[in-house]
């Protein structure tokens, strides 16, 4: 807050040397102003003088009080007097774009004192207001450390606790870690077990649709569909229905649903078979609901 004080004054007094500075110049772009002003009007009578010696006879001769009448009236000169006049104007024109020069510097000037005055002003009255600003801004503070301190003590007894408390938390962290590495394996398991599932599936569903395909003729329970239901070009697929998972249900727990696998509702009847046929069959089917 001193900082910014300090320097609020040192701009001001810098803004106040400007001014100083800029007023002799100010006064040197007013004189020359009205030196060119001068010289403007000078040079007009001149020009004017010169017009009326220039065509003196010639607008005698026409009764005419001067060429600048006669241009008015008769529109432009002879090629003679569009020359001369054309050499003055010429010179009226420089003298003209200086004078706007000049005019232009000297506005400039006159702006640019005005707005060191406003910011002058406008500094002062910051700085007031900061002076103002700093002292409720230190009995602020008196207040603050007062709370710190307070505060201060209070933290202790609560870094205390907290030490407590992460002991705590860094044991069941411990804990929390060792049932997820068990959860992690577990799931590992699953996965394997369903990649079987779907094995044996895929293989039940080549061997039924070699028999389609190959007109083989298989037992069939009294529940079973007919083997026709099988699609031929069909890719093995899952039950939809039973793939759905509640929105509401706990994701830990969709690692472990149980896979129902599209069996088509044929079901081989094995009954007739010899026994080491049945141990093939149950190796390799035991896996699936609609089979067991």
């Amino acid at each position: 807050m001193q900082r910014s004080l300090d320097s609020k004054k040192k701009e001001v007094a810098h803004l106040q040397r400007q001014l100083k500075e800029l007023q002799p110049q100010l006064d040197e772009a007013t004189a020359s102003l009205d030196d060119i002003r001068a010289k403007m009007a000078e040079l007009e009578a001149v020009v004017s003088e010169a017009e009326d010696e220039i065509f003196s006879e010639f607008t005698t001769r026409l009764n005419y009080p001067n060429i600048r009448e006669y241009e008015k009236r008769q529109g432009s000169l002879q090629q003679e007097s569009a020359q001369k006049k054309l050499e003055f104007t010429t010179q009226i024109s420089k003298l003209e774009n200086q004078l706007a020069f000049e005019t232009q510097r000297l506005r400039q000037t006159t702006e640019r004192i005005g707005n060191l005055e406003k910011n002058a002003e406008r500094d002062q009255i910051t700085v007031e207001e900061l002076e103002a600003e700093k002292a409720q801004i230190q009995e602020q503070m008196d207040v603050v450390m007062a709370e710190v301190e307070v505060l201060r003590e209070e933290l202790g007894s609560r870094r205390a606790e907290l030490e407590t408390r992460n002991e705590k938390v860094n044991g069941l962290r411990r804990e929390v870690s060792k049932r997820s590495k068990d959860v992690e394996d577990t799931t590992k398991l699953i996965s394997g077990l369903e990649g079987e599932i779907e094995r044996n599936a895929a293989g039940r569903y080549a061997i039924l649709r070699r028999c389609k395909l190959e007109e083989i003729e298989i037992p069939l329970t009294d529940n079973s569909a007919p083997l026709d239901n099988l699609p031929i070009d069909d890719a093995l697929q899952t039950d939809p229905d039973a793939m759905d998972v509640d929105e509401d249900e706990d994701p830990s727990s969709s690692a472990v649903q149980k896979i129902q696998i599209q069996d088509y509702g044929i079901e081989v009847d094995f009954d007739d078979l010899d026994d080491d046929l049945k141990e093939v069959r149950i190796s390799t089917d035991y896996h699936s609901p609609k089979m067991d």
